[in-house]
């Protein structure tokens, strides 16, 4: 079913396409942060792990200030070419300058020099991804369209992070062991293709046209109540938090597992890339389901079967490594769902929004979820490495005893929480009927506006 009611005109394939574009080098520029860095500055520049990762996690904490104040500023900002554009075009410099500077250092850096520019690489992220998030958002009031959108850079954003792992295999297999050889490279094709890709999207796309009565955005306490009421995006909150902190909690374990209980660590890097190859493959399927059926569906099915594989992980998979892989991949398969739809259903939850307050706020609630998903990503990873020593997992003097803790984690934390999402999908109150009858009755507003 396809939203034929709406009076805007449907975007192009191709256009769908380019906005998903940049996220093909800033994708390699995020990719190091979490795979590459910590190791790096341990190895290479002989500071200590633990501080690394404490400095890591502090540069977050300014997230719960920066994200409101950008989403607030972008939704309140007028210029000839948009009001989401500019706060991108103005954290791109920042973002090529602190990737180079934290990715290409010195030889001689503290802990002082990846605290500072880690912390200006984070702003960098929320004022180029935040308004570019909401922008896509705006691009289209189709339901279907959306996630079409939400597809294009969520997948192009997979397909550069693999382009990165490649690249860094590809030095690798050369002959340079060091770490600092692959950041450069990663470095050098972020810094030189992140900006011409978004000048490329940015200068194919226009933002759409806001009214003044509907870019006018309310007090804090009045936006923080609309935001409340809004049960959508509760519900969406709820979700996103249990998906992610599952995923990447148990995410965390991966590596080890590979080691203490396979005795493969080569393999991490091989299967990482295999997972993300087929969340790219399983990408357009996962769209014409959506079509067919709705997203909320995709996302209650994917939910369901990436849960129970992770359940059986443990009880089929402790001996065989062909095994875990292939469960691995599977469950890759389901979140690539999640990938693309929870961020389509976020630009249809802010059409409940608008049509009852008449404000589009999309930069405040993007900053909001943005918040959230960060929360639930450190949560995740709080949770995932302490539960295995609960049950018995520990190293010492390099004698690993009860590995079989770190499957049992990997594999309950996702499989619980992924089960307990499917309820909340089913009973998601956002169908496509009710988004079209919202952007319908948002339509009428407008016309009102504009003929009174």
């Amino acid at each position: 079913m396809n939203d034929t009611n709406t009076p805007e005109p449907a975007l192009k394939r191709w256009q769908r396409a380019v906005y998903g574009l940049p996220y093909l080098g800033y994708s390699i520029a995020s990719l190091p942060v979490v795979a590459f860095v910590p190791a790096f500055y341990a190895s290479e520049r002989g500071l200590d792990i633990g501080a690394i990762g404490l400095i890591l996690a502090l540069t977050r904490i300014t997230d719960v200030f920066t994200d409101p104040a950008v989403g607030w500023a972008s939704d309140r900002l007028r210029t000839p070419i948009g009001r989401r554009k500019p706060v991108s075009l103005i954290g791109l410099p920042l973002l090529c300058i602190s990737v180079w500077m934290l990715f290409v250092p010195a030889e001689q850096v503290g802990i002082w020099y990846v605290f500072v520019w880690s912390a200006l690489l984070y702003f960098s992220f929320t004022l180029v991804d935040l308004p570019f998030k909401a922008f896509g958002a705006e691009l289209s009031p189709r339901y279907d369209e959306r996630a079409e959108l939400a597809g294009w850079r969520e997948a192009l954003g997979l397909a550069g992070t693999a382009i990165g792992l490649c690249a860094a295999v590809y030095i690798a297999l050369q002959g340079s062991g060091e770490l600092g050889d692959q950041m450069y490279a990663l470095a050098l094709i972020a810094v030189v293709s992140t900006p011409i890709l978004f000048a490329i999207t940015f200068s194919i796309l226009r933002e759409p046209e806001i009214q003044e009565e509907e870019a006018r955005v309310s007090s804090w306490s009045k936006t923080a109540k609309h935001i409340f009421k809004n049960g959508a995006f509760r519900l969406l909150i709820m979700a996103s938090f249990l998906v992610l902190a599952a995923e990447f909690g148990s995410s965390a374990l991966k590596a080890l597992i590979l080691e203490q209980v396979y005795d493969d660590k080569d393999i991490f890097p091989v299967l990482m890339l295999a997972e993300l190859i087929v969340m790219v493959l399983a990408t357009p399927s996962w769209l014409l389901f959506s079509k067919r059926y709705s997203k909320h569906q995709a996302i209650a099915i994917a939910a369901l079967v990436g849960g129970v594989v992770s359940l059986l992980i443990p009880f089929v998979a402790s001996s065989s490594l062909i095994v875990f892989c292939a469960l691995s991949l599977v469950k890759a398969v389901c979140v690539g769902s999640f990938v693309v739809f929870f961020n389509g259903i976020a630009a249809d939850v802010i059409d409940i929004d608008t049509a009852r307050t008449g404000e589009t706020k999309t930069g405040i609630y993007f900053a909001l979820w943005g918040m959230v998903i960060k929360g639930a990503i450190a949560g995740g990873v709080l949770v995932a490495t302490n539960l295995p020593a609960l049950l018995g997992y520990q190293v010492v003097d390099g004698e690993v005893f009860n590995p079989s803790a770190l499957l049992w984690v990997f594999g309950f934390l996702p499989g619980i929480a992924f089960i307990l999402v499917c309820p909340i999908m089913l009973s998601w109150p956002l169908t496509r009927e009710r988004q079209t009858r919202l952007r319908a009755a948002i339509d009428r507003r407008t016309l009102r506006r504009m003929n009174g």
